[in-house]
């Protein structure tokens, strides 16, 4: 895996719609009606832990996990990772309506 030069543009402006994320984004959450994971990395992560669980609390059907890996779960915790989304596949897939 080869280094990738960070787009600082991209990063001020994800920064600013976590900071000041816009209302309607929110509400249109609650619509989401598929099973949805969330995944946090734990103290250790440099995004704040009751945010990730205020915004996992809005999908109508979402699941919170924590994996304490920090902010990149899927690299330093693999094994906890892939459990986490196979359980979560696993789950979505038998209360899947069939597909027609």
């Amino acid at each position: 895996m080869g280094f990738t030069v960070p787009d600082h543009e991209i990063g001020r402006h994800i920064v600013g719609q976590l900071n000041a994320p816009d209302p309607a984004w929110w509400d249109a959450v609650a619509a989401i009606t598929c099973p949805v994971l969330t995944l946090r990395g734990g103290p250790d992560s440099f995004l704040p832990q009751d945010g990730i669980a205020a915004m996992a609390a809005r999908f109508p059907h979402g699941r919170l996990v924590t994996i304490p890996a920090g902010h990149c779960i899927h690299r330093d915790a693999p094994d906890a990772f892939l459990e986490a989304v196979r359980t979560h596949l696993d789950h979505a897939g038998r209360s899947a309506a069939p597909i027609r």
